[in-house]
């Protein structure tokens, strides 16, 4: 993505679209962001930061915010529990302008028009000779196409932070040796239990000495940990019951005594 002609062609279609002043200041402060984390397709960020950034209050972030997906350029999805959003900032192009600028968009036109679009796409597509999807970059169906960018945005999207200094070079030696899929796994289940990347690096650290080089392996030793089955045994069941009632017949004989 060129930032300078990002930029550009954003204020085209922020005067046509009469775009207010807080929609546009929060679009220069999410491409900002983009920026500093060298461009990638999504990203997360904290709404205090993006506050910092633009100099906008809670509320007036959210209406700029609005704006700005119902103009198609930008798409947001909110996460559950203290989670920062996810963002997306489709790249605009002489391509895509005119169809911005004349129709009515819902969502995200990225590129090739990604996204839920109102009105005819196939002009746009006859003039880009490509053909257009409609798939929504954050359907969860996409999950483990997340696993497969590199672990350094995997990690800003996980965590809500950027890596820096001798980190970056670690999650580049952990991608040279156990690949992009594993490492994110790993920084998948640390964030999906509220943890750092210090819980994500001693499940690598486990994996390592296991020998796992494979998603799938990884997966089946995550799930074959107690705890984490979908279904456990009955016997299983049943022992962990026989001993709970071990443990009251021996505080009872205790309360006797």
């Amino acid at each position: 993505m060129n930032y300078i002609n990002q930029t550009n062609i954003f204020f085209k279609i922020a005067g046509s679209k009469e775009l207010n002043s807080s929609a546009r200041i929060l679009y220069l402060a999410l491409l900002y962001k983009n920026n500093t984390l060298t461009w990638i397709e999504r990203f997360t960020c904290t709404a205090s930061e993006l506050e910092g950034f633009s100099g906008l209050s809670e509320s007036s972030l959210q209406r700029a915010r609005k704006q700005l997906v119902d103009a198609g350029l930008i798409e947001y999805k909110k996460r559950r529990g203290r989670q920062p959003p996810i963002y997306s900032i489709p790249e605009l192009n002489e391509h895509t302008l005119p169809f911005i600028l004349n129709s009515k968009v819902k969502g995200n036109a990225n590129g090739n028009v990604n996204g839920n679009v109102k009105g005819n796409a196939k002009t746009l597509v006859k003039t880009k000779q490509t053909k257009t999807t409609t798939a929504n970059p954050f359907d969860d169906d996409e999950q483990n196409d997340d696993l497969k960018q590199h672990p350094l945005a995997y990690y800003q999207q996980a965590f809500g932070l950027s890596a820096r200094g001798t980190l970056t070079q670690h999650l580049q030696d952990l991608a040279n040796y156990f690949g992009n899929e594993i490492v994110n796994y790993a920084m998948q289940l640390a964030a999906s239990k509220g943890k750092d990347f210090s819980y994500a690096n001693g499940i690598l650290k486990h994996w390592y000495d296991r020998h796992v080089k494979s998603l799938d392996e990884a997966q089946q030793d995550h799930s074959s940990k107690p705890g984490n089955q979908a279904t456990r045994k009955p016997e299983a069941v049943a022992q962990e019951q026989k001993n709970v009632t071990k443990i009251k017949e021996w505080l009872a004989k205790e309360g006797e005594s």
